[in-house]
C-alpha cells in the first residue's frame, strides 16, 4: 500500500473551494506574518500527522499493521463530505424561479439536503472543529503516558 507523506488536517477538497484556479490559495503565514500564495498541497499539512508510531505497535502485528489507518478512514470521509458538498451547491445553485414555483405548486417543500447527509456534514464538521492540528501533540501525550506505566 502506497504511504501518504503529507496529511491534511483540513483536506485539499475544502481548500479547492476557496482557490481561483482549484491549485492555489492565498494564506497568511502567523510566523512570518505576512500574507502570501500557497500551493493547496503544501497549506494545512504535515509529514505523516497521522501516523501511529512504529513504537506504539506489537512487534508481533508490525508487519500486518497499518499504521496509516487513520490517514486512510479519514480520507473516505473526506470523500463522503466532498460529494455531499457537491450535491447542496448543485442543488442550490440549480434552482430557478420556475423550478420554485413548481414546487410551491405541487406543495412540495424543495429540500436540498436529506436530514442523512446533514448528520454526515454535521459529523464531519464537529471533526474539523475539534482542533486536528492538536491531533499530533495529543497522540504523542497518549503514547509517553502509556509508555510510562
Amino acid at each position: 500500500m502506497r504511504r501518504s507523506k503529507k496529511q491534511h488536517f483540513v483536506p485539499q477538497s475544502a481548500l479547492r473551494r476557496f482557490s481561483q484556479d482549484g491549485e492555489k490559495l492565498v494564506v497568511f503565514d502567523k510566523i512570518r506574518q505576512e500574507v502570501r500564495i500557497a500551493n493547496i498541497r503544501d497549506v494545512a499539512q504535515q509529514r505523516y500527522f497521522y501516523d501511529i508510531p512504529e513504537e506504539a505497535v506489537p512487534i508481533e502485528l508490525a508487519e500486518k499493521f497499518d499504521r496509516q489507518m487513520i490517514e486512510r478512514r479519514l480520507g473516505v470521509l473526506e470523500s463522503d463530505f466532498n460529494a455531499i458538498v457537491n450535491q447542496v451547491i448543485c442543488k442550490a445553485t440549480e434552482r430557478s424561479s420556475t423550478h420554485r414555483l413548481l414546487n410551491l405548486v405541487l406543495l412540495r417543500r424543495g429540500r436540498i439536503i436529506s436530514r442523512s447527509d446533514k448528520r454526515k456534514l454535521c459529523f464531519f464538521v464537529t471533526l474539523q472543529y475539534s482542533e486536528p492540528e492538536s491531533f499530533g501533540l495529543r497522540s504523542e501525550t497518549v503514547w509517553s503516558n502509556s509508555k510510562q506505566e
